[in-house]
């Protein structure tokens, strides 16, 4: 439609500079399919496979949204999920994993995913993207 093809022609001008007119639009019918899409360009794009979600985060009910999703309720009774997920505790005090005496919550989640990225036997080499 004209309103579609405006909209598209908008987000293209207003894109970051590296991006502006050499971007592609794409319209979905909801957040979990703009999230099955957007991981499978950013595979596409990088070449990599590996996605990093965080603890408690929702994305979304099917199989790519719903595997990065965290949660009985979400996950329960699906059997496995997509591969190459992995999961980091997200930096909110109220609700974080580990212990904040001497660090906070944003310092130990920022090491955890430097550890991750970083380190070769946590077989986090494969990073496509990471949704926040």
């Amino acid at each position: 439609s004209t309103r579609r093809t405006e909209l598209a022609a908008k987000l293209s001008e207003i894109a970051p500079e590296g991006l502006r007119g050499d971007c592609v639009t794409f319209f979905t019918q909801s957040g979990s399919d703009a999230l099955e899409a957007a991981i499978k360009f950013a595979k596409r794009v990088t070449g990599r496979h590996q996605i990093i979600a965080f603890h408690g985060g929702y994305h979304g009910v099917w199989h790519a949204s719903g595997s990065l999703t965290t949660g009985t309720a979400y996950r329960k009774g699906f059997g496995a999920q997509m591969g190459g997920v992995i999961h980091a505790p997200y930096p909110y005090a109220y609700r974080f994993p580990f212990d904040t005496t001497h660090k906070s919550a944003e310092q130990i989640a920022g090491e955890y995913i430097d550890y991750l990225l970083n380190t070769p036997y946590t077989a986090a080499d494969d990073v496509a993207a990471v949704i926040v």
